[in-house]
C-alpha cells in the first residue's frame, strides 16, 4: 500500500481501536439484529475499510468514515483526534478500575453520593459493609440495558491521559457504563485500549481532520473567489491555514481532494495556502 499519510496513521493499534469502537457502535444502532453469525460477517467486513474493501479507497475513507461515526452520531468531540494524534502512544493493557475516572456518566443516578467522578469513589460505595444487596440490585438493572443489543460488554474501553485538576489522570472516553459494571462484578482489572502523550505539551498533534471539513471550506472559499467577495475569502484561507497547522494529512488531503484539478481558483488557493 502507498503510504501518502503520516507513518503513525497506519499503525496498527490505532486501526484495530477504531474498528473495535465501529464494531461496537454498530451493535448499539441496529439493536435487532442479534444473529451472532451475522455480526461475524458484519466485524470481519469492517476490519477490511482501512485497506482492503472493494469500494472504499483506502486509509482516507477509513478515518473519514471512523470520524463520521464519532462525531455524526454521538459528538465525541477530539476522540478521533486523540486516536490519530501523532503524539499520543496507544497500548491495550489490563488496568485496574482505581485507576480510572468517569466522564459522560453519572453514578449518581443510582443513588451513589460521589464528590468527584474517580471510579475508586464508586468501588469504595460498593464495598461498604450493608451494600451487598445495593450492589446486586444496580449490576441487574445495567446489566438490563446491555441485553437491549448483541453482546458487546467485554469490548475494551477507550481511556485517555487528561489533565484532571492540575494532575494527569486516566479518564474513560468510551466504555463509562462498561467501567461501571465492571465495578458492580467487582471486577480488579479492566481490558482497556490507553493513549499516553509521548510529550509534555498535552497538545494534540498531528490528527486527522476530516475531508469533509476541508472539501466544506474550500467550497466557501471557491464561492467567495466567484462572487470577488474578498473579505470572506481571506477569512477562510485564514482559517484553512490554521487548521492545516494541526494535520499533515490534511494538507494531502488538500491538495489531492479538496481543491484538485486545473483551475484557476486551484492555482490561487493552494499558492494562498502555501501548498
Amino acid at each position: 500500500m502507498q503510504q501518502n499519510y503520516p507513518a503513525h496513521l497506519y499503525e496498527p493499534i490505532r486501526r484495530e481501536i477504531a474498528v473495535s469502537y465501529i464494531r461496537h457502535e454498530l451493535r448499539k444502532y441496529l439493536p435487532n439484529l442479534r444473529d451472532e453469525s451475522a455480526w461475524k460477517v458484519v466485524d470481519a467486513d469492517v476490519a477490511t475499510w482501512f485497506g482492503g474493501a472493494p469500494f472504499l479507497f483506502p486509509v482516507r475513507d477509513f478515518w473519514n468514515g471512523f470520524y463520521g461515526i464519532v462525531m455524526g452520531f454521538k459528538l465525541l468531540i477530539h476522540l478521533s483526534d486523540f486516536i490519530t494524534a501523532e503524539n499520543v502512544v496507544w497500548k491495550r493493557e489490563m488496568i485496574y478500575p482505581r485507576e480510572l475516572v468517569f466522564t459522560g456518566f453519572n453514578p449518581k443516578e443510582f443513588g451513589v453520593d460521589m464528590v468527584s467522578n474517580n471510579v475508586e469513589e464508586a468501588i469504595d460505595f460498593y464495598t461498604k459493609p450493608g451494600n451487598g444487596a445495593r450492589r446486586v440490585d444496580d449490576q441487574a438493572k445495567l446489566y438490563k440495558t446491555f441485553e437491549k443489543t448483541a453482546e458487546r460488554v467485554s469490548d475494551p474501553i477507550i481511556v485517555t491521559q487528561k489533565k484532571v485538576e492540575d494532575k494527569d489522570q486516566l479518564v474513560v472516553y468510551k466504555g463509562n457504563a462498561r467501567v461501571y459494571l465492571a465495578v458492580l462484578d467487582g471486577k480488579n482489572a479492566i481490558d482497556v485500549y490507553v493513549g499516553r502523550f509521548a510529550d509534555e505539551k498535552r497538545q494534540l498533534e498531528n490528527f486527522w481532520l476530516p475531508t469533509s471539513y476541508l472539501l466544506e471550506l474550500a467550497h466557501l472559499a471557491r464561492a467567495a473567489w466567484r462572487e470577488k467577495d474578498e473579505t470572506t475569502y481571506q477569512a477562510t484561507v485564514v482559517v484553512l491555514k490554521k487548521i492545516l497547522t494541526f494535520s499533515e494529512s490534511a494538507k494531502f488531503e488538500m491538495k489531492d481532494r479538496a481543491v484538485h484539478g486545473p483551475s484557476e481558483f486551484t492555482k490561487k488557493i493552494l499558492s494562498d495556502l502555501s501548498l
